[in-house]
């Protein structure tokens, strides 16, 4: 008996081949998770009144969009969650005009893996230079002067127009409505002749035009 059962075969080992390859969980996850794309991006003024406030707006692409976050950097600093279509929509304050960059974060759920980031994609604010379209210079009587016109741009509210020319007005000034329209009376008994210019800049520091109005 003893000696039966020293002469029976062996089973062979059901054990993976020499070389054989495993994924791991976190290349599986590599496999199934690609970093996510930013597919639009755009970057505008609101022309709120005052404000250099400007709207960052695009949308991402991406396996699991809703857990990804957007970063700027550039003139204008921030970073906001997308929504479950990939969108997202940011307010912020911009330094000035010029280039604001956007890059997507997914996260991974693996710790061996950690985020995955999207390519850098660029945007560029600008803006409009102001317009001063019309500009009068009117003799009020009793010495006075009354300089009104009208500024055309994007927000046209609180641009300030400072005149100059005639050495009566130096430093003399007007404010724009929300139209854009300008008016302000002056007690300048000693002008009686040579030319008034008008000028202003807006919000992002961008000269207008130059005007000039002859006394007459």
């Amino acid at each position: 008996m003893i000696s039966g059962l020293l002469n029976r075969p062996r089973r062979k080992s059901k054990s993976a081949p020499k070389g054989s390859f495993r994924p791991t969980l976190e290349a599986l996850e590599a496999r199934n998770c690609p970093s996510p794309v930013i597919t639009s991006f755009s970057a505008h003024p609101t022309n709120t009144p005052g404000s250099r406030q400007v709207e960052l707006k695009g949308t991402v692409s991406d396996t699991m969009v809703q857990s990804d976050t957007v970063t700027f950097s550039g003139v204008a600093t921030g970073s906001v969650q997308c929504d479950s279509g990939g969108n997202f929509d940011y307010f912020t304050g911009a330094s000035g005009l010029g280039t604001v960059t956007a890059v997507a974060s997914g996260h991974t759920y693996s710790p061996m893996m950690g985020n995955t980031s999207s390519a850098s994609v660029n945007a560029l604010i600008t803006s409009a230079a102001p317009t001063i379209t019309s500009f009068d210079v009117i003799q009020a009587g009793g010495g006075c002067w009354t300089f009104k016109g009208t500024v055309s741009d994007e927000a046209p509210y609180g641009i300030v127009v400072q005149f100059g020319g005639a050495w009566q007005v130096a430093g003399l000034s007007a404010t724009c409505d929300l139209q854009g329209n300008f008016s302000a009376t002056f007690y300048l008994p000693s002008l009686t002749s040579g030319s008034i210019t008008a000028q202003c800049q807006d919000i992002w520091s961008l000269l207008s035009n130059t005007v000039t109005d002859p006394i007459v």
